[in-house]
């Protein structure tokens, strides 16, 4: 049996403050007075009612009239990121958090009613074993970015200062149909989720560092959809860089066109000690850095049919998969990085809620 605490993923992740009950705990809720002394002692004179007068003494299970009072003032609270753990799944969760595991040692969840192993952990029987999972972040793949990971690495803009980045996608063509993901909240935790998801792991995966720090604000901005689809991201990383994201999916219903700036369906600014890159995974990679002149120079330039070939990028995913299980190395997207691309978007969507920075690790 897993536990571990990144294993816990979105439930544990978001809860920040912890209140503890006799036989259970309370995450989400800070312990300060919100009732008036009227309304507990209206809670305390229905305790003593039901103890003293109801009809059936047998019946009463004080355990269980305590819990379901707790529950029903959650309830009332209608928070989803408030919930009552009972003494049994409270120590299981601290089980979780623990760091120690029993059996083949990986990280899982479920997933369409399904447990789905995530990835081994270090050190444990299925590590041992070989077991290797990659992420399927396809955007790594694209021509064009690989070029431009390889120009970064090179040094041909120097250390990376600062990214300004737009990402575009026409989700009103789509979002709005019956029992699509975009529009229903029970299929989808949001549309960042979803697909920003691939161009952060893009953005992870040029600048080479961990994100410490994220600031964000989504918001939905086309009718009748309960799920976010523009927001803006501040993040700030452990090299020092930090990154200004901005995704735009959607647009007045006045306007048709798409994407809603000339050539902006997803655009790359990237600020370096020696240089400058502009890259559209779409269409074009360039780079300034005044080895030849002060011009920009056109490393590569795509139609977007061939910047974006899923069946050369999916076949380039599963043979990087195979090499490192054939060579017995890791995956070009590892799990760990994968995680942590979520963890980003978990605190993204937190400090959107809250307004307040998320510092991460969570």
């Amino acid at each position: 049996m897993l536990k571990s605490g990144r294993a816990v993923l979105a439930l544990l992740l978001i809860m920040i403050t912890t209140l503890v009950f006799t036989g259970g705990c309370l995450f989400g809720i800070t312990p300060t007075p919100t009732s008036t002394s009227t309304s507990r002692d209206a809670i305390g004179e229905a305790w003593d009612i039901i103890l003293e007068n109801y009809v059936d003494q047998s019946k009463i299970d004080s355990a269980n009239i305590s819990q379901g009072a707790i529950e029903g003032m959650l309830e009332a609270l209608d928070d989803p990121y408030s919930s009552y753990l009972d003494a049994e799944t409270y120590q299981l969760a601290q089980s979780f958090l623990g760091g120690s595991y029993d059996g083949i040692g990986a990280y899982v969840t479920i997933k369409e009613d399904k447990i789905t192993i995530i990835a081994p952990i270090a050190g444990s029987p299925a590590d041992k074993a070989g077991v290797k999972l990659m992420v399927a972040h396809s955007r790594r793949f694209f021509p064009l970015v690989k070029q431009a990971k390889r120009l970064l690495d090179e040094g041909a803009i120097g250390r990376i200062l600062m990214l300004r980045q737009l990402f575009s996608h026409n989700a009103r063509s789509f979002g709005t149909k019956e029992g699509h993901w975009m529009s229903d909240p029970r299929l989808s935790m949001g549309f960042f989720l979803g697909y920003g998801c691939h161009q952060l792991d893009m953005t992870l995966h040029l600048v080479g560092s961990k994100v410490r720090t994220v600031i964000a604000r989504f918001g939905n901005y086309w009718a009748d959809s309960p799920i976010e689809n523009c927001g803006a991201l501040f993040l700030d990383f452990e090299s020092g860089a930090y990154s200004t994201f901005m995704e735009i999916c959607s647009m007045p219903n006045e306007l048709k066109a798409w994407p809603p700036f000339p050539d902006y369906h997803e655009v790359n600014e990237i600020f370096g000690e020696r240089g400058l890159m502009h890259l559209r995974p779409y269409g074009k990679l360039a780079v300034r850095n005044g080895k030849d002149g002060d011009d920009w120079k056109t490393i590569a330039e795509l139609p977007p049919r061939e910047a974006d070939v899923p069946t050369t990028f999916l076949r380039e995913e599963v043979e990087a998969l195979a090499d490192a299980v054939a060579n017995d190395t890791e995956p070009p997207v590892t799990a760990a990085e994968g995680r942590h691309c979520v963890e980003i978007i978990q605190a993204a969507y937190e400090s959107s809620k809250t307004g307040k920075a998320v510092y991460l690790p969570l």
